[in-house]
């Protein structure tokens, strides 16, 4: 959330509960380096796709991640237990 809060996208194994979030970044399999160094070299010689990258997870943490979404989601939950 941090890198995307600072417009940069993330490269990150695909594990259990990492979600698979296109608007954050992109995700490799889990140990293969090959598959992470193309990624890298892939984003690297295609600035177009690092700036959409950039500015989708920017977008997306500063809609989905706020306070106010966090404290909406918490209410929701706490209205659900009360009724």
């Amino acid at each position: 959330l941090e890198a995307g809060a600072c417009a940069v996208p993330t490269i990150s194994p695909r594990v259990g509960l990492v979600p698979d979030e296109p608007a954050l970044g992109l995700t490799v399999p889990i140990g293969d380096t090959e598959s992470l160094a193309q990624t890298i070299r892939d984003l690297l010689n295609n600035p177009v796709h690092l700036r959409t990258l950039s500015h989708s997870a920017h977008t997306s943490v500063n809609t989905k991640f706020t306070i106010q979404h966090a404290v909406n989601a918490f209410l929701a939950q706490y209205d659900g237990l009360i009724r």
